[in-house]
């Protein structure tokens, strides 16, 4: 589960770093606003944590922070079914300019790329300045899909891990950015 957690974060970070900026910032607003609420998912997802993405975690999880990270919010929603279950992981990470985060989407991009052996895939719906999905497998039939966008200065991100007969697809992660994105809309 570390492993997704740190490709998945890696993927928001490359994602919304690769955007050209435009040279607007989101407002001081909060970041935990920005990122999924329990009400934007299926049913059966059951919120399992939300807090605060300290600089220490984001380094471990992505290898290195680019200038300007401001901070990060996440939250994760699990939904289990008998002994199978899915997880999906909202995360936002805030930089000083959108230069700033267009660098850290940059580096953490390829930095998936080479180390997760994952899948580029297309992502079907207009979703901030820019967005990128990939698709990894785990183990077994355990699937990773994960949505990476920038709006303005704040990186945004969906991971979306489990089974496809629990819903897991890109489809649904898409969906689910789609839904966070609306919240960073409203937040900045």
């Amino acid at each position: 589960m570390k492993l997704i957690r740190i490709v998945g974060f890696g993927v928001i970070c490359v994602v919304t770093a690769a955007a050209v900026a435009a040279g607007a910032s989101a407002s001081s607003a909060t970041l935990d606003d920005m990122t999924l609420r329990e009400s934007d998912l299926p049913a059966g997802f059951d919120q399992l944590f939300s807090h605060r993405l300290p600089r220490a975690e984001a380094i471990e999880i992505q290898g290195a922070i680019t200038s300007g990270y401001r901070g990060g919010w996440q939250r994760e929603f699990t939904r289990a079914q008998g002994v199978d279950s899915a997880v999906v992981t909202s995360s936002v990470l805030k930089y000083a300019t959108t230069d700033d985060a267009h660098r850290a989407v940059r580096r953490s991009w390829q930095h998936i790329l080479d180390h997760a052996g994952a899948k580029r895939l297309l992502v079907a719906r207009p979703l901030g300045d820019e967005a990128r999905a990939i698709a990894y497998q785990t183990t077994g039939a355990i699937t990773a899909y994960a949505v990476v966008w920038r709006y303005k200065n704040v990186n945004g991100s969906v991971l979306l891990v489990g089974l496809k007969s629990l819903g897991v697809t890109l489809d649904l992660a898409t969906r689910l950015a789609v839904k966070q994105q609306r919240h960073m809309r409203l937040e900045s």
